[in-house]
């Protein structure tokens, strides 16, 4: 690790500055414009500068042209003393072109700034889709839509419908106590599907759910077959036993004919995902759990195969929930391509998709072709996708890439931000 300095920094390869707050980080990013415009002649179009809000991107706008101008006006004579440019002018740099050069290069820049590329990440994204679009395989007429939240209600409605009114209507019942809405399907799925490259974990294959599925039967059916002539033996146990804790939210003695009671409607209902509040309390894990020290916890093969159960319900939840990710990744691309709409996080994921796809190559040509150089502000908010975009355009060999930020601001990790 260096200590940064505006004046002394190399002016290629890829290049971490780590700025905290107050540290001078616009300032910075703005002197290392004016010494891309005066060392290597690019102009504003040239420059890539991406930032995270339009407020960042206005504020960076007026300070990166106030600092060509003062550098303009200081290498005239015509301005007030300015340190940075006044160190510039005396230094040893063998990339430094003259005085002149150097008015000259500033000027042109200030005429042209008006063409200035800089942008947040999505503004950027979008301009390099409709400008390559060809090369990106992406529309002209493309509507870009700021909330998709209703899209993706509707596409949990229709895995609603086809999940719990076909042959996996019986699930219903455990999606129903775990409380998860429609409203909550749609909660579970946002930030999860942004990231092409997002896996979630554990995922089940269509075989493995329906082995679950199989196996919670197969639980279930041992459990109704074991009831009818265990049933009084384990009345005795949860009533009597001394491993077995007596406060009220456990197994206090007038609560028992409760537990059993419920257990017969469960074993006759004939739905294993039909749970009822309190069948833990015939579980294995459970009841060791909330044993007593100075009597070890009662031990039957019901409550290890009600301990199962439980298992393979909360396992199938678990796939129901992989499930809905894969079905809404697949539907919502879907969607989008048949109404030909785009969301903001579509922009980062086409344009990454295109970078990877036959024609990403000279893609990626084009856009080094036009961005000569990268300041991405803001870094620390820039997510895996964000990141694969710049490191796939400004690969090793490119021209500069600045990566801006601070660790210790990050607020977007939620988004997969690192």
């Amino acid at each position: 690790m260096e200590i940064y300095d505006n004046l002394t920094i190399s002016l290629s390869g890829r290049n971490l500055i780590e700025a905290s707050a107050g540290t001078g980080k616009t300032y910075a990013i703005a002197c290392l414009f004016l010494r891309l415009v005066v060392e290597q002649g690019l102009l504003p179009e040239n420059i890539l500068v991406v930032t995270f809000t339009e407020a960042a991107t206005k504020e960076l706008k007026g300070r990166i042209r106030e600092r060509l101008r003062i550098g303009r006006d200081f290498f005239s004579g015509c301005g007030p003393e300015d340190e940075f440019s006044a160190n510039l002018l005396v230094g040893a740099n063998p990339w430094w072109p003259g005085r002149e050069k150097a008015i000259e290069r500033l000027d042109l820049a200030l005429h042209t700034f008006d063409c200035a590329a800089i942008s947040t990440i999505h503004g950027f994204c979008s301009r390099a889709l409709q400008e390559n679009a060809f090369e990106s395989g992406s529309l002209y007429d493309t509507e870009l839509v700021t909330d998709q939240s209703a899209l993706v209600h509707e596409i949990v409605a229709d895995f609603w419908r086809g999940n719990f009114f076909g042959e996996e209507a019986s699930l219903l019942a455990t999606v129903l106590r775990k409380k998860w809405s429609l409203d909550e399907m749609a909660r579970f799925l946002r930030g999860k599907l942004a990231n092409p490259d997002l896996v979630l974990m554990p995922l089940f294959s269509q075989n493995q759910v329906e082995q679950i599925s199989h196996d919670c039967r197969s639980s279930y059916e041992l459990l109704v077959a074991m009831w009818p002539g265990k049933r009084a033996e384990l009345e005795e146990i949860l009533t009597t036993h001394k491993g077995l804790s007596r406060a009220k939210d456990r197994y206090r003695p007038d609560l028992v004919p409760g537990l059993l009671a419920a257990m017969d409607d469960y074993l006759a209902e004939g739905n294993p995902f039909e749970l009822f509040d309190g069948i833990e309390k015939f579980s294995t894990g459970f009841i060791a759990g909330q044993a007593l020290k100075r009597d070890a916890p009662p031990s039957h093969a019901f409550f290890d195969c009600c301990a199962e159960l439980l298992e393979l319900v909360e396992r199938r939840f678990v796939a129901l929930k992989g499930s809905l990710f894969l079905f809404a990744r697949e539907r919502l691309a879907l969607r989008k391509a048949e109404r030909n709409i785009r969301f903001y996080d579509d922009l980062l994921t086409d344009l990454y998709s295109a970078l990877q796809g036959t024609s990403g190559h000279e893609l990626a040509a084009g856009l080094r072709e036009r961005y000569r150089a990268a300041l991405i502000d803001e870094f620390q908010d820039t997510d895996p996708v964000q990141y694969r975009i710049f490191r796939e355009i400004f690969c090793e060999g490119a021209g500069p890439l600045f990566l801006i930020g601070d660790p210790k601001q990050a607020i977007y990790s939620f988004r997969g931000a690192d």
